[in-house]
């Protein structure tokens, strides 16, 4: 008997054939692929420049993501700090949660937890941190435009957030049950209506 044909899934339109479709199928099929395909360099060779690329990428993909929620936050009326807590951050943390939703599916929920917290972890010290350091030794300064006591509401929330995860797991025997995502969805959703509510209640006093 004949041996089955090979089928490739998942691949960019432009390698999902043997045969090289026309330039404009490729473009038009999946054209980020082929853009990064065309600047990107293989990662045998250039395995370093590769990585520094990847790095430019994701710099200015979040550097578009921000000025474009800033953007659409004064078309709608809506203050930057709740488009950064709201719309950019789940814009952020949505591959965490699909590969934290995806590993629980697989009854690894010790690994759902820990990539959760560690996402944060790494926002919170890496991506404060590192911004803030070259920041300084621009010789500029950090400062918070009056909004230090939102930030440390939005602190505290984060800390008893986490506290709430932390006790739910323990008396549950840790084990994720289907009360404990429902608590913690009614948590977050409780957080958006608390954050815009007082940003506005804020803004309109002032």
């Amino acid at each position: 008997s004949e041996p089955a044909p090979e089928v490739t899934l998942f691949a960019p339109a432009a390698l999902a054939l043997e045969e090289e479709p026309p330039a404009l199928a490729a473009v038009l099929g999946d054209p980020l692929a082929c853009l990064l395909e065309a600047l990107m360099p293989s990662a045998e060779e250039r395995a370093w420049l590769l990585f520094a690329l990847s790095l430019l990428c994701v710099g200015l993909a979040a550097y578009a993501a921000a000025d474009c929620a800033e953007r659409a936050g004064r078309i709608l009326g809506v203050p930057p700090a709740a488009m950064g807590l709201t719309v950019l951050a789940v814009g952020t943390s949505a591959p965490d949660a699909l590969g934290s939703a995806a590993v629980a599916q697989q009854g690894e929920g010790d690994l759902a937890v820990a990539n959760a917290l560690g996402a944060g972890v790494f926002d919170v010290v890496v991506g404060l941190g590192l911004p803030w350091t070259l920041k300084c030794l621009a010789g500029g300064s950090v400062g918070f435009a009056g909004e230090f006591g939102a930030l440390a509401w939005d602190v505290g929330l984060l800390m008893a957030s986490v506290l709430l995860l932390l006790f739910m797991i323990v008396n549950n025997r840790h084990r994720l049950t289907r009360r404990t995502a429902s608590s913690l969805l009614a948590l977050y959703a409780a957080y958006c209506i608390f954050t815009f509510v007082g940003l506005f209640t804020l803004r309109s006093r002032g």
